[in-house]
C-alpha cells in the first residue's frame, strides 16, 4: 500500500513539474504581437527646478534646487557652464523573462537633448539623440539612466555618452561610445571621452582625499553634525549624499540635501551663491551644489556647516571592516585616513 501511495505521489509531482516547464516556455516562447508595450515620456528641463544659481567666485560652481518628486540626480554639470536636459518619449516592452530589475526594454521615439548654459541662462544647443544614433550606431541608443561627459580636446568641446544595443540594454560589454563636437556640430571618430578604469596618480591622490565625505566605514560627516551616508538616512529624511559619479575627475563634487540643512550664516558658501541666502522654498524641497576646482573635503564641509562651528575629527573612527589592518582607527586628519582605508576594497585602482 505504501508503495502505491509513494508511486502516486511522485506521478502528481511530476505532472506539476511538467506543467510548469510548459508553462515557462509558453511565457518565454511570446510573439512580438503578445508582448503589448506601453508609451511613457520622461522630461527633465529646466522649467521642472525652483531655482538656478552659477557659482560667483569658482568657474563650474552651481546650485540646484527642486521641489519635492523631481529627481536632482539626472542634472548634472558639463564643462564647466552647462546642465544637460531631456525630453524622452518612448515604448516600453516588458521582457517576457524579467528577474524584477531588467525586466523591460525601453524603445526612444524621441529623445531631444539640451544643453542650457547656466552662465547665460540660455539653451545654447538642441541635439536630437535618437537621429545622431540612426545615422551613426544603428541598433544603439543612449539609456535613459546613464550620464553624459564633456571634455575639451585639443581646444574642441566634446561631450559623449554611452550607447547600447537596444535588445540587450544591460549588457556592458556591448556598450560603445558616441563622442560629438559641440564647435564642429558632427560626431567625431578620434575622441572617445569615457573615463578609463585607470587612474593618474594626481587622480589616485585626489580620489583618496575626498572619499571621506562619502564612506560608509568611516564617521566623518557625522562628527560634524551631517547626517552621512553610512547612517542610510534618505535626503527625505534629512539626509545629506555627497556623489562623484564621474565628475571629481572634473573636480567638481556634488552635494545633495534639503534645503531646511543649508546652514543659516556661512560666509564661504554665500559667497558662492549670494541669491542662495535669501531663498525661502517650501518644505520638502532639495539642494544640489555642484562644488567645482577640486575641492578638499574639509573645504566642503567648512561649507555645509555654521559660521563659529569648528570642523572636528573629534570621535571620528575607521571601522574595523574598512580599515587595511582589520582594526578600528582613531582618525585625526585626511592623511590618517588614507593611511588606514583598505584602498583594494574601494576600488583595486585605487591600491597604489
Amino acid at each position: 500500500m505504501k508503495k502505491k501511495i509513494i508511486f502516486s505521489a511522485l506521478i502528481i509531482i511530476g505532472m506539476i513539474a511538467i506543467a510548469g516547464i510548459a508553462d515557462v516556455l509558453s511565457t518565454s516562447m511570446k510573439t512580438e504581437e503578445e508582448i503589448v508595450p506601453t508609451a511613457f515620456e520622461k522630461i527633465r528641463c529646466i522649467e521642472n527646478l525652483s531655482f538656478i544659481e552659477a557659482g560667483v567666485r569658482t568657474e563650474g560652481s552651481l546650485c540646484l534646487i527642486a521641489p519635492e518628486g523631481e529627481p536632482l540626480i539626472f542634472y548634472q554639470v558639463i564643462l564647466n557652464e552647462y546642465i544637460y536636459c531631456r525630453k524622452i518619449k518612448g515604448k516600453r516592452y516588458p521582457l517576457p523573462e524579467g528577474n524584477g530589475i531588467d525586466d523591460y526594454i525601453d524603445v526612444f521615439d524621441e529623445d531631444i537633448l539640451e544643453l542650457y548654459n547656466f552662465r547665460t541662462g540660455e539653451v545654447e544647443k538642441t541635439l536630437d539623440l535618437v537621429i545622431i544614433a540612426e545615422e551613426n550606431t544603428p541598433g544603439r541608443q543612449f539609456s535613459s539612466w546613464d550620464i553624459i561627459y564633456g571634455k575639451v580636446v585639443d581646444g574642441r568641446r566634446c561631450i559623449g555618452w554611452k550607447v547600447y544595443a537596444i535588445d540587450d540594454p544591460y549588457n556592458y560589454r556591448t556598450m560603445r561610445a558616441t563622442t560629438y563636437d559641440l564647435d564642429a556640430d558632427k560626431v567625431v571618430r578620434d575622441v572617445n571621452l569615457i573615463p578609463s578604469r585607470k587612474y593618474t596618480e594626481e587622480e589616485v591622490e585626489y580620489y583618496k582625499s575626498i572619499f571621506i565625505l562619502a564612506d560608509q566605514r568611516c564617521n566623518f560627516l557625522e562628527c560634524n553634525n551631517l547626517v552621512g551616508e553610512s547612517t542610510k538616512t534618505p535626503i527625505e529624511e534629512g539626509g545629506i549624499d555627497i556623489r562623484y559619479v564621474n565628475s571629481w575627475r572634473d573636480g567638481i563634487i556634488e552635494v545633495e540635501m534639503l534645503v531646511e540643512m543649508l546652514p543659516r550664516n556661512n560666509a564661504k558658501l554665500y559667497a558662492e551663491f549670494p541669491e542662495l541666502k535669501g531663498y525661502n522654498g517650501k518644505e520638502g524641497d532639495r539642494v544640489k551644489l555642484f562644488f567645482a576646482g577640486y575641492p578638499s573635503a574639509e573645504e566642503i564641509i567648512e561649507m555645509l556647516i555654521e559660521d563659529g562651528a569648528e570642523l572636528t575629527y573629534e570621535g571620528c573612527i575607521m571601522l574595523r571592516g574598512g580599515s587595511i589592518d582589520g582594526k578600528r582607527h582613531q582618525i585625526s586628519s585626511v592623511n590618517d585616513y588614507i593611511k588606514w582605508r583598505d584602498w583594494e576594497q574601494v576600488d583595486p585602482e585605487l591600491d597604489k
